[in-house]
């Protein structure tokens, strides 16, 4: 084993450990950081996996409760969750910046300026003003 490598007994590489479950005694002893997650702990054990990174994350313990409620109702864990959450709201964005390049592109092929927006807007205003009297 490389040098480098931590100091965690084997088991502890790629043990399985379902949220809620208290660390192995090895670990606690250890006074190594564990998260407790149903994904394995990956150290350099030689195991094809994505590379992942902790983090830590503040929520208000409203939002902390919400989350977890939906996770447990998805039977996912917390980071499952959060992950598919920055997931979606990155696709969101991509998505959004798409179709506001896409209105510039057509701002700037058409010569559309701010007085004919400013205008447009005004008009539909009054087509409104005047439908409700």
């Amino acid at each position: 084993m490389c040098s480098c490598a931590p100091a965690v007994p084997p088991i502890a590489r790629t043990q399985k450990v379902p949220l809620g479950m208290a660390a192995p005694e090895s670990l606690m002893e250890a006074r190594l950081p564990f998260v407790l997650t149903h994904t394995k702990i990956v150290y350099d054990t030689g195991i094809m996996a994505e590379k992942t990174s902790t983090v830590n994350i503040s929520f208000r313990e409203d939002l902390l409760k919400q989350i977890d409620e939906v996770a447990r109702i998805e039977s996912r864990s917390r980071s499952e969750l959060v992950r598919e959450a920055a997931r979606m709201y990155i696709e969101r964005r991509r998505r959004m910046d798409a179709v506001i390049e896409s209105i510039r592109e057509t701002v700037r092929q058409r010569g559309i300026t701010e007085e004919d927006v400013a205008a447009e807007v005004a008009a539909v205003r009054a087509e409104r003003k005047q439908r409700r009297s």
